[in-house]
């Protein structure tokens, strides 16, 4: 949506119950996104019912987000990888102490 009011359509919901994102500028210049599900269609192109699922913005004016984006990082293999070492690495540590607490 521009500041204006006005919006522009770039895609467009079919018919059925259809789920996808709104993107969307505050009057401030934040931009975001909504991702919403809209359903029962009663005329062309006008759904009946919106519902939002999830939406987010970006609190530093101008800069971009990516539709989807809550700014939480997803865990990467690297980081789970390393997680994983350090577990094994506690686990053999426990162990060892044990042994040597138990001679």
């Amino acid at each position: 949506m521009t500041a204006s009011g006005s919006s522009t359509a770039v895609g467009k919901f079919g018919p059925g119950n259809q789920v996808g994102f709104v993107g969307f500028e505050l009057p401030d210049g934040d931009f975001g996104w909504m991702q919403v599900r809209v359903s029962d269609f009663r005329s062309p192109g006008f759904p009946n019912e919106v519902e939002l699922i999830d939406f987010a913005y970006n609190n530093v004016a101008g800069a971009p987000i990516t539709a989807g984006d809550t700014g939480v990082p997803e865990p990467n293999a690297a980081a789970l990888g390393l997680f994983a070492m350090g577990a094994s690495g506690l686990i053999a540590w426990r162990r060892r102490r044990k042994e040597v607490s138990s001679e």
